[in-house]
């Protein structure tokens, strides 16, 4: 799904965020699943989890909401935790 960081460079962008960045990578992923369990309870599917997480990262991207290192790391998460 996410077209900025392709998979094999998910290890590399979470390796170079910070502990900080890495821990809002994971608050905000718990804040999408939560989203998509919510909304989408009868028919949650990790591809409706990928949209909304790729979603929210382009939004983040265009208002500069977060940080590069923690974009990274969410990227990074979102590979190794859902194979996106």
């Amino acid at each position: 799904m996410n077209q900025a960081l392709p998979a094999n460079n998910a290890t590399a962008a979470m390796t170079h965020a910070t502990t900080t960045e890495q821990i809002a990578a994971l608050e905000i992923f718990l804040e999408y699943l939560v989203i998509v369990i919510e909304a989408e309870a009868s028919s949650f599917t990790i591809d409706k989890l990928n949209a909304w997480i790729d979603i929210g990262i382009q939004r983040m991207i265009a208002t500069g909401s977060a940080s590069p290192g923690t974009i990274g790391a969410l990227w990074a998460m979102q590979a190794r935790v859902l194979g996106a």
